[in-house]
């Protein structure tokens, strides 16, 4: 197995060249590498449709950027996908997927569309139907943005505090305003 081991990797940059590459023919890219800035936005297309249809993590994406730069770098042209600085596109998405990951059991969160769906159906339903009071409260959570901190202290004299996988503390708000 250990032998192996180097080769995995080999093999998985590989893949993921290769899926970058049918990407870009299923896209009709006719280069998939090239020194234009236009390459910039075709590869940070591809991560976005890469976290969009799969949820990959934002290491993973990661791992498919630098595959791709090494694609670039062999053909001689400048990387599309440059992690160090913090106005490239592909940073700044994998930045964004980063923090997502960070907030506590939100793997797979409520989506624009999704959202979307919820409100034409609360809008076509009877005002007292299960499907409108769902809908009221999610479109309460979304604009408000409230968080089991706020609204959920199990004690009036002192501030609850939660802990979240990632390390973040989070205190009672409400009861700092003095709301019961």
């Amino acid at each position: 197995m250990s032998r192996l081991k180097p080769d995995s990797e080999i093999e998985t940059t590989r893949f993921r060249q290769a899926v970058y590459l049918e990407f870009c023919r299923s896209k009709k890219v006719p280069d998939p590498c090239g020194n234009h800035d236009g390459y910039k936005r075709i590869v940070a297309c591809f991560l976005e449709q890469l976290m969009h249809d799969h949820n990959s993590r934002s290491a993973t994406v990661c791992g498919y950027a630098q595959a791709i730069n090494i694609l670039f770098e062999l053909r001689k042209y400048k990387i599309p996908a440059d992690l160090s600085s913090h106005t490239n596109m592909c940073y700044n998405l994998i930045l964004a997927r980063e923090r997502e990951e960070n907030v506590a059991r939100q793997r797979s969160p409520i989506t624009r569309e999704m959202f979307t769906v919820l409100l034409e159906r609360a809008k076509t339903s009877q005002i007292e139907s299960d499907v409108a009071v769902v809908a009221q409260w999610f479109i309460m959570i979304r604009i408000t943005g409230f968080r089991c901190s706020e609204y959920a202290q199990t004690r009036q004299s002192a501030f609850d505090e939660y802990e979240y996988p990632s390390g973040r503390r989070w205190i009672g708000i409400f009861m700092m305003l003095g709301i019961d």
